[in-house]
């Protein structure tokens, strides 16, 4: 096994999904509608399969923050094929929220090889009806990998309080402050230790070195956020600028970020996700 793909495991490993999503066991009912959003992509095409899977709240990425119904609707079906499985499951304690990541390719058919690859980062929200609906999608790409499509099994820890979404960006913009004074001291006081760092063209990062070496010192622009009602696990998200010297000049770029927070043992908030795409 290469040992890129280690990353993606924990002790608790699930081999066998079976039952729907009103009867499975909370957290495999979220693999699960990962796994029906890819296979809809696959025996249909992805442009439905999006549409399928999102409301007109959920966000994505095209280029900024922005809504990702409305960019998928005004898509056309083609035959390309976006495959992807999750290799990683989490679920908040209330089992409103949850997130998955793994590995993804993409072909121009399904009759060709793949061209593409890299990683997703999906956030989900379950509706009233009991059906889960993606609440931010993002991703980034890297060379190619081979796929491990057994998901893994984590809990989430519930929290003694219930913080609100006002609490998270109060975290956030702590976390954001501490970053701009000393990026790498920031995170290794909020960073978690199971946490990973999705980064442009590598494979994901568990080293905070490893990643602050990829693009240096960014500057963060929060726009939204969203936080579970068991006050465990949150998301926040926004813009990114980066400075890059080309030819002797200075210029800067923007990208977005991801970044879901966990409330480890029921006081410390932690990130877990870090993603700048």
């Amino acid at each position: 096994m290469p040992s890129t793909l280690k990353y993606f495991f924990v002790a608790l490993v699930f081999a066998v999904v079976s039952g729907n999503a009103q009867t499975q066991d909370p957290l495999m009912s979220l693999v699960s509608a990962e796994r029906a959003f890819s296979q809809m992509a696959k025996e249909k095409n992805t442009r439905d399969a999006f549409v399928n899977n999102l409301t007109d709240k959920s966000i994505g990425f095209y280029p900024g923050p922005g809504s990702a119904l409305k960019y998928w609707e005004a898509q056309t079906a083609g035959q390309e094929w976006l495959y992807w499985q999750p290799a990683f499951a989490f679920l908040a304690a209330s089992g409103d929220y949850g997130y998955t990541y793994g590995p993804w390719s993409f072909a121009k058919s399904r009759t060709e090889k793949p061209e593409a690859y890299g990683e997703f980062i999906t956030v989900w929200e379950k509706q009233s009806d009991g059906q889960w609906k993606v609440a931010v999608d993002i991703g980034i790409s890297h060379g190619a990998k081979a796929f491990n499509e057994v998901p893994v099994q984590t809990s989430s820890l519930k929290a003694t309080t219930s913080p609100t979404k006002d609490d998270l960006n109060k975290i956030e913009k702590s976390f954001l402050a501490r970053y701009t004074t000393s990026a790498e001291k920031a995170y290794f006081d909020y960073a978690s230790t199971d946490m990973r760092f999705f980064r442009q063209g590598n494979f994901p990062l568990r080293s905070i070195q490893d990643a602050l070496a990829v693009h240096g010192t960014l500057t963060y622009t929060l726009a939204g956020s969203s936080i579970a009602s068991s006050g465990d696990l949150g998301f926040v998200y926004g813009t990114v600028a980066m400075s890059e010297t080309i030819n002797g000049q200075k210029k800067t770029k923007t990208a977005n970020y991801l970044r879901i927070w966990k409330k480890e043992e029921g006081k410390d908030w932690k990130i877990v996700v870090d993603v700048v795409s």
